[in-house]
């Protein structure tokens, strides 16, 4: 909504994988406690521990996005509400 605001990703990512939430809190949201999500990149050679999610909201449907918790890299998405308890 407000543009002149916006920042390229590249200039807070790290701040975003500070604040990403541990991967467990996401699993114990869904039903069955494991999680598929779609990847971009490196996830196979990544344990658990280096990545978290943040909540993103969208129109559509909100989502849970995958980074690096070091870098705030993106590496992929659940299809899931990652508000739901």
């Amino acid at each position: 909504a407000y543009p002149e605001f916006y920042v390229p990703y590249s200039e807070r990512a790290a701040d975003v994988g500070r604040a990403a939430r541990p991967l467990s809190e996401l699993r114990d949201k869904t039903e069955h406690k494991t999680l598929s999500f779609a990847l971009v990149g490196e996830r196979q050679s990544l344990p658990d521990s280096q990545m978290g999610y943040v909540p993103f909201v969208a129109r559509m449907a909100d989502i849970a996005v995958i980074v690096r918790k070091d870098s705030g890299a993106v590496l992929g998405y659940v299809w899931q509400d990652p508000w739901r308890d």
